[in-house]
């Protein structure tokens, strides 16, 4: 019987060399209705399939990198809640908290795309959010905890949104991250 964390479904398969080994996605959390598939990978082993998803590392790191990719290719423009990039942003994260790849590498390119440089034109409420996860996403790191996933909006959140977003960064500091479109 195959058993995981959360909802999983089949997927295909993933070696021809290897034709009992599969992909299952498994759905991940990052916002209201919004889940990031995480492909779990599993091989036959005499009588269950067993979990050899850290056995493909470089195939993660490389879907990491995909996404890194594909959010440059949208740098210069605004990044906005409706934006189909803040998919691919917590694709970063969720990756690297999901696959056992350094955190060291997924906080570096989480940092990248978040930086507000790449993305001007973004409204205050958007930086603000952007600033917050940077430091979130730090503060996990230094804390050997793996990366939050902050969303931007859920119905469980207080508005107006400005405010909830400025008690965080309060919580958080001024002093040692910048989360100044927050005040």
């Amino acid at each position: 019987m195959l058993t995981t964390p959360s909802q999983i479904i089949p997927g295909h398969i993933l070696h021809t060399e290897h034709p009992l080994t599969i992909y299952a996605k498994d759905f991940i959390w990052y916002d209201h209705h919004s889940y990031i598939a995480v492909d779990r990978i599993y091989q036959w082993d005499v009588s269950q399939y067993m979990d050899v998803s850290t056995t493909y590392i470089d195939e993660y790191r490389a879907q990491a990198q995909e996404a890194v990719t594909q959010l440059q290719q949208w740098y210069g423009q605004p990044l906005t809640p409706a934006h189909t990039t803040l998919e691919l942003i917590w694709t970063i994260p969720i990756l690297y908290n999901e696959t056992g790849l350094p955190q060291s590498e997924g906080l570096e390119k989480f940092l990248e795309v978040t930086d507000p440089d790449y993305w001007p034109g973004t409204d205050n409420l958007m930086v603000c959010w952007l600033q917050l996860v940077r430091a979130h996403a730090q503060i996990d790191f230094e804390q050997g905890v793996p990366f939050r996933v902050f969303p931007l909006f859920t119905s469980g959140m207080p508005l107006p949104l400005e405010n909830y977003f400025a008690d965080l960064a309060k919580e958080i500091g001024t002093t040692r991250f910048d989360v100044s479109a927050c005040q």
